[in-house]
């Protein structure tokens, strides 16, 4: 048995000690998981800072304080000193801190690694034999015999690289059981069964490529961002907010005109383009982070392999980059709501009802878009 590398796409249902939690129906994964506790965490070192708040603040609490300001102010910058501008910040500086802190706790050790086993059976090299006991997986899609020859009965069809365990050797032919990809760990490989039996049978010898078993390591805890599941649920929380900024600011029919660009008649395809562009907001804020965040992931499982020194340095670079992402994420977010309020058709559409100062103040402020 030898251990294999695993880097999954998708996220797997985590099993503790047999146990596969729930939530509403749905099984609860390694990802889910890990934003749950990183929310926990989160509340909690939030919590310890502005809990008991002190006139002049400790470290800790300046420390956030440092973090809140900075973000006001970069909301303000762009939307303006408004009434929205502070509600927009709560998204803002929510997403910003949600990212980052998701980001950076994936690197702490063992989110990632730490998790239960699992043994796979996986393809071995060109110098391996079939042999009696072995596994196998089959090239291509075949069917199991009753016996060993090509005019007995047809017991299963069996699908293209289905893994089988070779019972014995008859000549050009093996006799196999079907057996799971992935069992549970320290578990038997035990067979797949149809009606309460085995599925057993003879398959070509040459239809078989000797395997080996390898032992893989599922995660409990997988970086949120790595899942496109999340990235995209937040892509969606941007791009919906910001085009009901639009509509707050402009109204329906102000809205409706940004599809519509003047004038018309010169060029039609800008409508089908300003729609478009609305879903390649979404694909480009969901992609980007997800693709930073499980490369660096892949990156990081590899040094680990083959460079272990080496891993300080991607931690760093790490940590660089899931900052860089965070920023972006949230830059794009509040150049979006900008462009909303600044849209609308024209000047007269420059200035919603927002645009008064929390105080009482008058401000006219164009929006600026910081990217």
């Amino acid at each position: 048995m030898e251990d294999q590398l695993n880097v999954s796409l998708k996220p797997e249902p985590i099993n503790i000690f047999g146990f596969q939690p729930e939530l509403l129906g749905f099984k609860i994964t390694n990802s889910v998981f890990t934003f749950i506790v990183v929310c926990i965490v989160l509340v909690i070192l939030m919590l310890s800072a502005t809990l008991r708040p002190k006139l002049v603040p400790g470290r800790w609490q300046a420390l956030w304080e440092v973090i809140i300001e900075a973000l006001l102010n970069l909301v303000e910058s762009s939307l303006g000193r408004t009434k929205l501008a502070r509600r927009m910040f709560v998204l803002i500086a929510t997403l910003f801190i949600f990212i980052l802190f998701a980001n950076w706790f994936s690197l702490i050790p063992g989110v990632g690694s730490f998790g239960y086993e699992e043994h796979e059976i996986v393809a071995g090299s060109t110098t391996d034999k079939l042999t009696n006991g072995g596994y196998g997986l089959l090239t291509a899609e075949g069917e199991l015999r009753s016996a060993a020859n090509e005019s007995s009965q047809a017991v299963a069809n069996l699908a293209s690289n289905t893994a089988v365990k070779v019972n014995t050797i008859q000549g050009d032919w093996a006799q196999v059981t079907e057996v799971p990809h992935t069992v549970k760990a320290r578990a038997d490989f035990t067979p797949v069964t149809v009606g309460g039996k085995a599925i057993t049978g003879f398959l070509p010898v040459s239809a078989i490529t000797p395997s080996k078993v390898g032992r893989i390591i599922i995660p409990i805890l997988r970086p949120p961002n790595a899942d496109l599941n999340m990235t995209l649920a937040m892509a969606l929380i941007s791009v919906i907010t910001a085009n009901v900024i639009a509509i707050m600011s402009h109204g329906v029919g102000g809205w409706i005109k940004e599809f519509f660009p003047k004038p018309y008649a010169m060029d039609p395809l800008l409508t089908p383009l300003e729609i478009v562009g609305q879903f390649a907001r979404i694909i480009s804020l969901t992609f980007r982070l997800f693709g930073n965040i499980f490369a660096g992931e892949v990156l990081l499982a590899i040094i680990l392999r083959i460079a272990a020194p080496a891993l300080v340095i991607f931690m760093g670079l790490e940590l660089f980059f899931g900052l860089i992402q965070a920023l972006v994420f949230s830059m794009l977010t509040l150049a979006y709501m900008s462009l909303a309020i600044a849209g609308g058709g024209g000047e007269e559409h420059g200035h919603s009802a927002h645009a008064e100062e929390d105080h009482g103040k008058p401000e006219v402020a164009e929006p600026v878009v910081g990217i």
